[in-house]
């Protein structure tokens, strides 16, 4: 299907709220399937699904049948495969996932954009070796834990730590170490005791419980290597949004929503995701990603234009986004002054 204008999309939607002139119009799907993952860093979409934000937003649109349906990931590979499939109409990824996401679908009829950032927090990478005392210190025969290979935030902050430490053409010197696991699983092996298990690239609230054990290091924080960042985005095809304006709508109304909620009392909303998730970590414990600064669940863009360009650089793609705006879609960022 060809890629409308945005203003056609706009003016169709705002005339009818459906596809027009002359393009052939969509009944909107009165169904809708979201996707997160574990962490906290994906706390507004849990909260859209306890407070069911997306049926709400979709009743004032007028569409009072759709059904919200909700899955969660332990990471992007199943959920990408989803997205362009079209089995998952919304789902959530790293900026890496995501800029690689934009470049492989630019131009065809699965054309990929942001929607929205989640928000922005720190990972760590922890290890309870007693061997290893920085990055330098890892041999072939240790293992890192990671959510994803290569796309996962946690594996480009590892390759961003090799090109700083030994040169852009080592920047995949830690690749072979890494293994994947799912964070809670990743945190239980961690804490176990259990020998060749020793090391995880973590994202809160996990690396709180695992620094509660005994004998962990830091040895990187993300937020002390590369400054705040956007942690994840949610993600869906142009198509979704073109076939679906009203639905669309309703769910870029829904985070911005959750992330309103949030800002209004963070405490609140550690505990309301602790809920929605069925955390059973001590609330204080989760809560200490609060201390970190830069630690946000807003809608404004970070560090999109740096890691673009440093995967450009090592080449992890060949283009990257000229502005952080580039990936996202315009109406959802209008006004923000993200970098």
């Amino acid at each position: 299907m060809a890629r409308w204008k945005l203003s056609t999309w706009i003016a169709a939607a705002a005339a009818a709220g459906a596809v027009s002139f002359g393009t052939p119009v969509f009944a909107e799907k009165n169904e809708v399937t979201l996707a997160s993952q574990f962490g906290i860093g994906f706390m507004p979409l849990a909260i859209m699904e306890h407070r069911d934000l997306v049926k709400k937003h979709a009743d004032k649109a007028g569409l009072t049948d759709v059904k919200v349906n909700w899955r969660r990931f332990n990471g992007s590979d199943t959920m990408v495969s989803g997205l362009i499939s079209g089995s998952v109409d919304v789902i959530s990824v790293g900026v890496p996932a995501s800029i690689m996401l934009w470049e492989k679908t630019k131009g065809t009829p699965q054309e990929v954009r942001m929607l929205g950032p989640l928000g922005a927090v720190p990972m760590m990478l922890i290890t309870r070796n007693p061997r290893i005392k920085s990055l330098k210190d890892f041999s072939r025969e240790d293992r890192i834990a990671v959510p994803n290979l290569k796309t996962s935030m946690n594996a480009v902050a590892l390759q961003f730590a090799a090109a700083e430490l030994y040169g852009k053409d080592k920047k995949f010197h830690f690749d072979d170490l890494l293994v994947t696991m799912s964070q809670p699983d990743a945190a239980n092996g961690m804490l176990s005791g259990v020998k060749g298990f020793e090391t995880v690239f973590s994202t809160p609230p996990f690396q709180y419980r695992i620094l509660e054990g005994k004998d962990m290091k830091v040895l990187l924080n993300t937020f002390e290597q590369m400054g705040p960042y956007t942690y994840a985005n949610a993600v869906a095809t142009m198509k979704f949004r073109n076939e679906n304006p009203k639905l669309f709508a309703a769910v870029a109304a829904a985070l911005r929503e959750a992330q309103d909620i949030i800002e209004k009392d963070h405490k609140a909303a550690v505990r309301e995701w602790m809920t929605a998730t069925n955390s059973k970590l001590p609330y204080e414990t989760v809560a200490k990603v609060l201390d970190e600064r830069g630690t946000n669940w807003g809608p404004t863009p970070q560090g999109v234009e740096k890691i673009g360009k440093f995967m450009v650089d090592v080449g992890l793609v060949k283009t990257a986004p000229a502005t952080w705006d580039a990936i996202y879609f315009p109406e959802t960022v209008k006004g923000l002054k993200g970098n």
